[in-house]
């Protein structure tokens, strides 16, 4: 089911695919448990499908909850977590949310020469300064 989601997602038949992943994250929770790693990927895609269904905010919030579970379990440097990451980081700038944005790039690459973090501060002092 989780796959025919994520079918729907790429068709951008996004209520098909919210429907079809909050129905598997009930499933999965009952079954596997809250904070087992197939349980996390739900709702990791849940909020990309929230955030673009134009539910920015809960998204966001939701990809915030899903990155620190994944800290949690997986540790700072593993891939799923700096995916989850990027995408928060995404999500930041999607918003205007500059400042959010830096602080988590400085916190991934720990490095100030980063072309994106260059980008992203050339984008807040332009639009938020």
């Amino acid at each position: 089911m989780n796959s025919l989601a994520s079918i729907f997602y790429h068709q951008e038949r996004l209520t098909d695919a919210l429907e079809m992943t909050v129905n598997v994250m009930e499933t999965q929770k009952r079954v596997l448990g809250a904070e087992h790693p197939k349980m996390i990927r739900t709702m990791y895609n849940l909020a990309l499908i929230l955030f673009s269904q134009g539910q920015q905010t809960e998204g966001q919030r939701l990809l915030a909850h899903v990155v620190e579970m994944e800290r949690k379990l997986f540790g700072e440097g593993h891939p799923e977590t700096i995916a989850g990451m990027k995408d928060l980081i995404f999500m930041f700038t999607t918003q205007g949310r500059w400042l959010d944005a830096d602080e988590l790039l400085t916190r991934v690459f720990g490095s100030d020469s980063s072309d994106d973090l260059a980008f992203i501060r050339e984008q807040y002092k332009r639009y938020c300064v």
